[in-house]
């Protein structure tokens, strides 16, 4: 068994050393461009590999050929020559104790399964495949190796983005780093001068995701006003009457649960059923609040019939047989009115919000987040499969905030079902 390999590695700034030496399985980091999140990486990779006693193999994965190169040859230069063997057909680096760092490519995911591996790094982790990360994570099954994922902000619609609001929220052996260009500036890594600069010739929107690491497609979110001061952790069940927003969706079946405190909408509980039906939700919501009184603002297409359901039973009639009070209108209202009534809960004109949700309810904040509409159109796009849950909690606003009410609570029990 090979020593240890001793050489001294360059000093890391204080966020490098948060975001890659924490004890963490996972580490994330958001970082603004340039702001040297790579060279941490590297720093933090180097001392894997060199204080490797089993001669295990490393890998780094980028999204592309071409940005692994950069960090295979940034590598080279910062280790000195001798304690390595290079082979630059495959970008590999093999060192005195049987370790190996291999630089590969996130392009075919088929390719990164099968190898034990003892670290990974995953490079640019906003650009490289979803599917590359699942065949990332399985390498490191055997050897329980620690994975730090660093990249840029590029939207919210890709697997980096929702790990790192759920290490955010603090997601168990998950260690979150945001390092924005004030940061950098800080450290010394990047000049004032240089971020004003870039400030003054970019797109407010292109600044805002490279150099302050916030997501910036706004514009095409359903819900573009949602965010951390509308999610708290203390949004729980006051007691008194529940209301619950549902969507008759097979798969999922969808529930939002909550309470009305004053004139907010206080979100504390969520169902999601896949390949259910109304029977087995009403079950499921008897068997978390028992003895409660509880109103339903369901989808008003639960009043045709259910082709399942014997003859003349409804959705609606079955809430109903659980003694639930239904609020349904006849029809449901215009999808465009439905999403400005919960945009107007969640933040109005004049910047105050109504609606608050239990952060660990992760199903519907991630559904408010990412719902975007249908490129070129006014209605949201389906395809991602994550509507429901807003369906149902625009039912409830529907009824409790319709627009032009003021935030009073409406409720018209529903009749002739």
């Amino acid at each position: 068994m090979s020593s240890p390999i001793q050489i001294t590695l360059p000093r890391p700034t204080s966020y490098q050393i948060d975001a890659f030496f924490c004890e963490h399985r996972y580490g994330l980091a958001e970082a603004n461009t340039k702001a040297g999140k790579t060279v941490g990486a590297i720093i933090w990779q180097a001392t894997q590999v060199l204080n490797d006693r089993l001669g295990q193999e490393h890998w780094w994965v980028a999204p592309i050929y071409r940005q692994t190169d950069i960090a295979y040859r940034r590598v080279k230069k910062m280790l000195p020559q001798e304690i390595y063997r290079a082979n630059n057909g495959n970008h590999t680096l093999t060192f005195a104790n049987g370790a190996r760092w291999v630089f590969l490519s996130g392009e075919k995911p088929d390719n990164l399964f099968g190898e034990d591996v003892a670290s990974a790094v995953i490079d640019e982790g906003s650009r490289v495949r979803e599917e590359s990360w699942h065949a990332i994570r399985t390498t490191v099954t055997a050897t329980k190796g620690p994975i730090r994922i660093i990249g840029n902000v590029k939207g919210r619609l890709n697997w980096f983005y929702k790990l790192c609001r759920e290490g955010e929220k603090g997601a168990p052996n998950v260690h979150f780093t945001h390092i924005a260009w004030e940061d950098a500036v800080e450290a010394g890594i990047l000049d004032l001068d240089e971020i004003e600069d870039a400030r003054r010739r970019l797109p407010p929107s292109v600044f805002r995701e490279l150099y302050e690491a916030i997501a910036a497609d706004d514009e095409g979110r359903v819900y573009k006003d949602f965010g951390p001061d509308n999610i708290a952790p203390d949004i729980t069940d006051v007691g008194g009457t529940i209301h619950i927003g549902m969507d008759f969706n097979v798969d999922p079946m969808t529930a939002c649960i909550g309470s009305r405190v004053a004139d907010q909408l206080h979100i504390w509980d969520e169902i999601y059923l896949a390949n259910s039906n109304t029977e087995e939700m009403c079950a499921e919501i008897n068997s978390r609040y028992p003895d409660r009184d509880i109103v339903i603002y369901p989808d008003p297409s639960g009043r045709a019939r259910k082709t399942s359901a014997p003859i003349g039973q409804t959705d609606l009639t079955i809430l109903k047989g659980y003694g639930y009070d239904v609020v349904s209108p006849k029809a449901a209202p215009a999808v465009v009115d439905r999403i400005n009534e919960v945009n107007a809960v969640i933040k109005n004109a004049e910047g105050y919000r109504r609606l608050h949700i239990n952060s660990a309810l992760e199903y519907i904040i991630e559904c408010l987040e990412m719902l975007v509409y249908k490129e070129g159109t006014s209605q949201p796009d389906k395809s991602m499969n994550i509507e429901h849950m807003t369906d149902a909690l625009g039912y409830l606003i529907h009824a409790q905030f319709p627009i032009g009410k003021k935030g009073s609570m409406v409720v018209k029990r529903a009749k002739g079902f």
